[in-house]
């Protein structure tokens, strides 16, 4: 086969191919998509760098969530290309949720996608700003001992609920329970040890960059990848300190493989079946891959340019299905016996609890006080819990008495129902929990009861198809947590237009 030509990234024009079926519906889980992670506006996530060193960003507690198809290497090059400028943007391997990433078929689409992420936040900024606020709290409390129990009980309930809400609004945490692990058919590489650039690259021009680049893939990665096309990025603090390689790369593999077949074709534990030792993190499901360039202060960077894509022979890493499949067999049994290795060590004392477990806690019990600080000491594994303070069905019914609605509040009923009955689908969860938290406003304030708020956003759900399709009783759920937050902020006197 021929060499291929190089041509810029900027002459490629990424969209994806026309697809036979025109009843194709776009999937997260595909080997070939890419996440895309958005954060909040005003939180860049590029490095900083100035004469003390990198400092790297905080990430925020949620994101927004994209999907992109890469079909080819010029697909993956312009993406990465196109990363490269956008400090809000960052890559994981995890899957997202169908319905709450947004699908771009073309960077164009990719960002005006982004720019209605952004104005989203206009309604997750005050939840957002409570969840950080519990956190704070929740801080100070640990300091406190056993003492705080219950009032961290408290806390973690209401970060629980602030996490519903911003799912509900298309924000999401960077979780494996929410990001499940699929395997794909690209791998990013984070070189940063191990390996010193000869000085007869002069990094000058860019055919300098591009031979750089392939002499470190030949001296650190197997024969397989010699010949194949892929982007190759300097990382923000490539060559401040001498000649040591410090590099990213981004490869398309013609079998998909997940994070446990990665790691058992680079080796752990000790064993390393390439020549050189990558950063293994990089094959995590949620890892974060920061693409965007740095910011430098007060000091230039030492290189004119950070991402290439270097043409080879070949734009996929051969690896056949058995193989892939015996990397698969391998990774699993690896990361099986470390599981039960862990497990071992941690039931010598039968009467610990274990935090991750699944089982229900008995709260009623005060000796598991202990269990229950040990459970909510991991938010990752904390189960979702169900509003108890907020009447639910008969209890509804028999408890709570009517309250006279004021033609003010009922106008207000009426409008959020028929937002929620017009809306379409994929914004309906949306529309239910908005509807849910202003009308709890009102039940804050004594205006409204729950049954009768309640019963309108069901109707409302019917009309839009959302109670057929999630059930009753999901429906509630996101009725109950944005009632909750609502109830938070009362309206206790009616004005117009006062939460519209």
């Amino acid at each position: 086969m021929n060499q291929k030509t190089t041509q810029p990234l900027s002459d490629y024009e990424f969209t994806l191919p026309k697809l036979p079926n025109p009843r194709f519906i776009p999937d997260p889980s595909h080997p070939l998509c890419v996440t895309l992670l958005q954060a909040p506006p005003g939180r860049p996530q590029r490095k900083r760098i100035d004469r003390y060193g990198v400092q790297h960003p905080i990430p925020p507690l949620v994101w927004g969530a994209h999907y992109i198809y890469c079909q080819d290497e010029q697909a993956l090059g312009c993406l990465m290309l196109y990363l490269e400028n956008q400090p809000s943007l960052i890559i994981i391997r995890g899957c997202p949720p169908n319905d709450k990433a947004h699908f771009a078929e073309s960077l164009q689409e990719l960002k005006e996608n982004m720019s209605l992420v952004e104005h989203s936040w206009a309604m997750a900024e005050p939840i957002y700003k409570d969840l950080s606020a519990s956190r704070r709290l929740l801080k100070q409390l640990e300091g406190e001992g056993e003492s705080s129990l219950k009032r961290r009980e408290k806390v973690h309930e209401q970060m629980e609920v602030c996490f519903e809400g911003l799912y509900a609004l298309g924000w999401l945490t960077r979780r494996k329970s929410v990001f499940s692990e699929v395997p794909r058919q690209w791998v990013w590489l984070d070189l940063d040890q191990g390996l010193d650039l000869p000085r007869a690259f002069s990094l000058s021009h860019e055919a300098d960059h591009h031979a750089a680049l392939r002499w470190i893939i030949e001296q650190s990665l197997p024969k397989c990848f010699h010949q194949v096309s892929f982007v190759g990025q300097w990382s923000s603090s490539a060559f401040m300190k001498g000649l040591k390689v410090k590099a990213h790369f981004a490869f398309l593999l013609s079998s998909p493989l997940s994070e446990s077949g990665l790691k058992a074709w680079h080796g752990v534990r000790g064993v390393c079946n390439w020549p050189v030792v990558w950063d293994l993190a990089t094959f995590r499901t949620v890892q974060p891959h920061f693409t965007a360039a740095p910011k430098f202060v007060a000091m230039n960077s030492v290189i004119n340019q950070r991402t290439f894509l270097v043409e080879g022979l070949q734009g996929f890493v051969p690896i056949d299905e058995m193989s892939a499949l015996k990397l698969e067999v391998q990774g699993r049994a690896l990361s099986g016996k470390k599981t039960k290795a862990k497990t071992k060590a941690k039931t010598k004392d039968k009467n610990t609890p274990n935090p991750k477990s699944k089982e229900p806690l008995d709260r009623s019990n005060p000796n598991n006080k202990h269990q229950v600080l040990d459970h909510h000491s991991s938010p990752s594994a904390e189960p979702r819990q169900s509003i108890s303070e907020i009447p639910q069905g008969d209890q509804a019914q028999e408890e709570e008495p009517r309250v006279e609605i004021s033609a003010e509040v009922e106008r207000v009923l009426e409008i959020q129902i028929e937002r929620l009955a017009h809306a379409q689908e994929g914004n309906r969860n949306q529309a239910l929990y908005k509807a849910s938290c202003i009308l709890g406003r009102y039940y804050g304030g004594k205006l409204i009861s729950f049954k009768q708020l309640s019963l309108a956003l069901l109707s409302g759900a019917s009309q839009c198809g959302l109670l057929g399709k999630v059930g009753k009783d999901e429906c509630l759920r996101q009725i109950n947590n944005g009632v909750r937050w609502g109830a938070q902020r009362p309206i206790k006197q009616v004005l117009v237009n006062s939460a519209l």
